[in-house]
C-alpha cells in the first residue's frame, strides 16, 4: 500500500489536494447570498470540516513527496503552519466578499479542523508504516527459513 501511494502520489495525493484546494477557494469566494440558506450544521462546523479535509491532504502531500526532506520529516509542523496561515488569508479574503465576514472564531474553527485533520492523517501514516514494517519482517523471516 505504501509503495502504491508513493508510486502513484500524483494521482492519490497531489491531485486530490489541488482539486480540493481549488474547490475550497471557490466556495469561500462565493457570496453567501448565492449559497443555499438551510445549512444542516453551523458555520463553525463547516469551517472545521473544510480545514480538516484540507490539512489531511496537505499532510499526506508533505509526507509522500521526496524532493524536500525537511518538509517530509517535519510534515506535522509544516502542515499546521501552512493551513493556519491559509486560514488567516482566507478569513481576510472573505472580508472582501459580499455577505461574508472576517471572524476570529471562524479562524479558530479552521485551526481546530487543521489540527484534527493532521492528527488523522498522521495516525494513517503511522498505521501504514506499521503494516509495511510487519510485512518486511515477515518477508525477512520467510527468507531466513529457506
Amino acid at each position: 500500500m505504501l509503495k502504491l501511494i508513493k508510486e502513484k502520489r500524483i494521482f492519490f495525493v497531489y491531485t486530490p489536494l489541488v482539486l480540493y484546494w481549488i474547490v475550497l477557494f471557490i466556495a469561500t469566494s462565493l457570496s453567501t447570498q448565492s449559497l443555499p440558506k438551510p445549512f444542516v450544521f453551523s458555520d463553525k462546523v463547516a469551517h472545521l470540516l473544510a480545514y480538516l479535509i484540507l490539512s489531511f491532504f496537505v499532510t499526506l502531500t508533505l509526507w509522500a513527496q521526496e524532493k524536500f526532506q525537511l518538509l517530509k520529516r517535519r510534515y506535522f509542523f509544516f502542515t499546521i503552519t501552512i493551513v493556519f496561515l491559509y486560514g488567516v488569508f482566507d478569513e481576510i479574503h472573505q472580508s472582501f466578499i459580499p455577505g461574508r465576514s472576517c471572524e476570529f472564531l471562524d479562524w479558530v474553527a479552521d485551526a481546530t479542523g487543521a489540527i484534527i485533520g493532521t492528527l488523522i492523517a498522521t495516525l494513517l501514516i503511522v498505521k501504514i508504516k506499521k503494516i509495511v514494517e510487519k510485512g518486511t519482517l515477515l518477508e525477512q523471516k520467510e527468507n531466513t527459513k529457506c
